[in-house]
């Protein structure tokens, strides 16, 4: 579920098949967007994640 999510929002994610949680970034598109990862170039739709909850980035 990506509802609410704007371009560049981040969450702890958990991708179809994994068993552990990890930071995921929502990238919008005119198709609706996608979630890319920090650790690999693999992109997962949003029906292939399970959002458990955003992150929040803090100032310096």
């Amino acid at each position: 579920m990506s509802a609410g999510f704007t371009h560049g929002d981040l969450a702890y994610v958990l991708r179809f098949g994994e068993d552990e949680p990890e930071i995921g970034q929502f990238r919008f598109t005119d198709d609706g967007g996608y979630w890319a990862f920090f650790v690999d170039e693999v992109i997962d739709f949003p029906e292939d994640v399970t959002v458990l909850r955003r992150a929040t980035v803090l100032p310096e």
